[in-house]
C-alpha cells in the first residue's frame, strides 16, 4: 500500500450576512490530509486513514474513506510503500 501527504486548498464559508468588504478577504483554507491510497483518476485521489481486517466476513475494508478532487490539490508526497503480510 502507499502512504500518502495531501495538501489541497478546501472551499472556505463565511457567517450569513457579512459586509461584502469582508466576504471579498475570504480566501480558501490550506489542509493537509495523511492516508493509504484507495483509488486514484485524472479526477480525484481518494485516501482512507486506517484499515479493519475482517470486518466483513474475509472482505478488505478501510475506516474513513475521503476523497479529494485534484483541481483543489497543491501535492502529493508520497511518504512510504508498505508490503501487505
Amino acid at each position: 500500500m502507499k502512504i500518502i501527504m495531501v495538501e489541497w486548498l478546501d472551499a472556505c464559508c463565511e457567517e450569513s450576512h457579512i459586509r461584502r468588504e469582508l466576504a471579498r478577504e475570504i480566501r480558501p483554507i490550506p489542509r493537509r490530509n495523511y492516508g493509504e491510497v484507495v483509488d486514484e483518476t485524472d479526477d480525484y485521489i481518494t485516501i482512507a486513514f486506517g484499515s479493519l481486517d475482517n470486518l466483513f466476513k474475509g472482505e478488505e475494508a478501510v475506516d474513513v474513506a475521503f476523497c479529494i478532487p485534484k483541481g483543489c490539490i497543491t501535492s502529493i508526497k508520497k511518504l512510504a510503500i508498505v508490503e501487505k503480510e
